[in-house]
Order: structure tokens, then C-alpha cells, then sequence
């Protein structure tokens, strides 16, 4: 069974997950956003030990420190599709524009595509591309332990944003209508910002996937 762990990291409180298998103590490191020193110190105090970096997009709040934790590690670095690279190449002006520290470039070991099976401990974690906020976003989904990674594509009680470039508003709700709401209703959702969710909850509670659908 795998457990997870959310650090919040950086002023805009982007949840860096901990994806790990609790009896190997292997553990993979999704959207690390930054404040790796954080991040660090929680994969020594709970004795993890990560084997790969997982990005949902790329966006620079859930990549400001995956260089130097796959450094430290020298783990790989998966995802998201090659539709985010503009923004992987973009890290410094990404850098300026919101406000953090000049965030270290990188290139990813491997982009995702859509339903990559992705072998973990005992389990595959399924991968799904959800264009919408971003046009490379993915979405990591842990069946038999009922896990939903979503990054910024759907969030407790609200859905993300798709003004940013390249963002597409149909896209992201056609992603929520057919990669979201069709998994099953005791899935945990692990969003990029704030508190998790079910998928249950936010069919009947979530009023854009409401409306949505009406």
C-alpha cells in the first residue's frame, strides 16, 4: 500500500507530495516546487528514500527544486508531456515574473505520455494527460491505493486557472470530465494547492465541474 506525504512549499503554498510505499520506504518526489531543504529534511525524518522526480507541469512553483534534489539523489526526472518544454525553457523569465528566487534549469530524463504505466513497489501508477491549465499537464493515478495526483487541473471545491499561456479552459474541463470524474468515487484527490478531496465530494460539491456538467 502507498501512503503520501504533502510538504507545502514556497509563498504560494504548492503541495510537493511524497508518493511512498511504506514498508521498502521508496518513495517518489512529485512537484517539488521548491524550498528543497524542506523537502529534504522530510525524506530524512520519515527515512524515505526517492527513486524519481514526478512533474505534473511545469509550471515554475512545482519545479523550483527538482534540480537539486535530483542532484542530491541523482534519481530521474518523468514528465510532463514535451507540450509543457516552452515553460521548462522559460524557467528564468518564469523566475521574474513570479516573484522567486532564479530557480536552476533542467532537462527531464523522460516526458510522460498519455497512459504511461509507470512500475512502483508493487503497483503501476497511470499516467493522464490533462491539457487544460498547461498543454503537457498529467495527472498520476495509484489505483489500488486510491491516490489521484492532479496538480493544478482540479483543486477542493475549485479547478485551475487557464489564464496563463497556452492555457484552454474546454481543454481542462474536457480533462476533468474524462480522466477525473471517471475514476472511482473513493479516490483520494491530491491536489497542487491545498487541501485533498474525493472524488465523490467534488462531484456533488465542486460548482465549475457542477456547472460543467449541467
Amino acid at each position: 500500500m502507498l501512503s503520501f506525504i504533502s510538504i507545502p512549499v514556497t509563498p504560494f503554498m504548492e503541495n510537493c507530495t511524497l508518493l511512498y510505499d511504506q514498508k521498502t520506504r521508496k518513495a517518489l518526489i512529485c512537484d517539488p516546487g521548491g524550498d528543497h531543504s524542506i523537502i529534504i529534511d522530510e525524506l530524512t525524518k520519515h527515512k524515505l528514500i526517492p527513486e524519481k522526480i514526478l512533474i505534473t507541469h511545469a509550471h515554475l512553483d512545482h519545479i523550483g527544486a527538482v534540480k537539486p534534489l535530483a542532484e542530491r539523489y541523482q534519481i530521474p526526472i518523468y514528465g510532463p508531456t514535451i507540450g509543457d518544454q516552452f515553460l521548462l525553457e522559460a524557467i528564468p523569465q518564469q523566475s521574474q515574473m513570479l516573484g522567486l528566487p532564479l530557480a536552476p534549469e533542467f532537462k527531464v530524463d523522460q516526458y510522460a505520455q498519455d497512459r504511461d504505466l509507470i512500475k512502483f513497489s508493487d503497483q503501476e501508477i497511470l499516467v493522464l494527460h490533462c491539457p487544460g491549465h498547461t498543454p503537457g499537464h498529467v495527472v498520476y493515478y495509484a489505483k489500488d491505493s486510491k491516490l489521484c495526483l492532479t496538480g493544478d487541473v482540479i483543486f477542493y471545491r475549485s479547478i485551475g486557472r487557464t489564464d496563463f499561456p497556452r492555457g484552454n479552459y474546454e481543454d481542462l474541463i474536457n480533462s476533468i470530465r474524462q480522466n477525473i470524474l471517471t475514476l472511482p468515487d473513493d479516490t483520494i484527490i491530491i491536489p497542487g494547492h491545498g487541501p485533498y478531496s474525493l472524488i465523490s465530494e467534488e462531484k456533488k460539491h465542486n460548482p465549475y465541474i457542477v456547472d460543467a456538467l449541467d
